[in-house]
This record gives structure tokens, sequence and C-alpha cells, in this order.
């Protein structure tokens, strides 16, 4: 095994993801906001995410517009935990909705399911202090 290949399994096994590797400012601007957010506002307690994504839909100035798709898996009260969709909205700063209002904006993206999934990543985040 080469030094580099070493390096690179030595790395992903710390970050514990690749797609940590390939995250663009914007995957982590989304995923800090969407982590902190998940921490602040509870109930649902979100226990785990699955299908995140990074996407965009068109701003109202034409520009893209990113945003973080994807299913937390919620947790309130007795009651059974359920995936519920969210959505992750860069703005000057940034929005998080859930539910059905997340599922109709993330059906007006860009590919929603191009590039990696990000839940390990996000739920890596959630588990971080502040």
């Amino acid at each position: 095994m080469t030094k580099r290949l070493a390096l690179i399994l030595a790395l992903l096994a710390v970050t514990g993801t690749a797609a940590a590797m390939e995250q663009t400012p914007d995957a982590e601007y989304l995923l800090t906001s969407a982590a902190s957010d998940f921490r602040a506002h509870q109930p649902p307690t979100a226990i785990d995410f699955r299908r995140v994504h990074l996407a965009s839909i068109e701003g109202s100035d034409g520009t893209p517009q990113p945003m973080l798709c994807g299913e937390f898996l919620a947790s309130e009260g007795s009651g059974a935990p359920s995936w519920q969709p969210f959505v992750t909205v860069r703005t000057t700063k940034y929005e998080q909705w859930l539910g059905a209002q997340a599922s109709a904006l993330c059906a007006r993206t860009s590919d929603p399911s191009h590039g990696p999934d990000l839940s390990a990543e996000l739920k890596a985040r959630l588990r971080k202090p502040g």
C-alpha cells in the first residue's frame, strides 16, 4: 500500500465519510446550520438522518440558492419514531423547514439525489457540542 493511499484511508477513518473530503463551502455551511437548528429546536428530536443531499433552486434574482434536502428520524414523546422530510436553505443566514413544506421545496430542486449522501456527516455534526 502506498503512503498516499494509507494517508487517505487514515483520513477517511477519522472523518467517518468520504463525503467530508468533497464538501463545498455551501455544504459545510448548510451541514453546520442544519445540525445547529436540529439541536436548538426540539421537539421533534432528530435521532438519525437518511437521503441527505446538497441541491439548489433558482433564487428570486436568478442565481442558484443552495440547500440541503433529506429526511430525519423524529422522536416525539412516547410514540414510535417516524421519518420526516427537512430542508435547510441558505439565505442571508439560513432557514430550516420540516414536513410538507420541505417536501414541496425539495421536489422543485435540481436533482436532490445528486452527489454524495451527507447523512453520516450531518449526524456526526449533530453529536458535536455547540
